[in-house]
């Protein structure tokens, strides 16, 4: 499987789809809570309407402690 041609927002679906329900509550409050947004943001990039913006890249990958987004991991 060859990462580079999955965008951002797939990228993300994908570490999202590994999570469980109480994990994926909690992911989703402390994105919000970190990057300003709402709720239906996290929907719009988990469902591919809207870019993720590079700052939210940087603020999940830190959250989560996973390289999500990088190239090179």
């Amino acid at each position: 499987m060859n990462e580079e041609n999955f965008s951002a927002n797939q990228k993300f679906k994908f570490y999202w789809d590994m999570q469980d329900k109480r994990q994926k509550m909690i992911l989703r409050k402390k994105i919000i809570d970190s990057c300003y947004i709402n709720y239906p943001t996290v929907s719009n990039w988990l469902h591919n309407r809207c870019k993720i913006p590079e700052l939210a890249k940087n603020k999940i990958e830190e959250i989560t402690g996973k390289k999500i987004f990088s190239e090179n991991e």
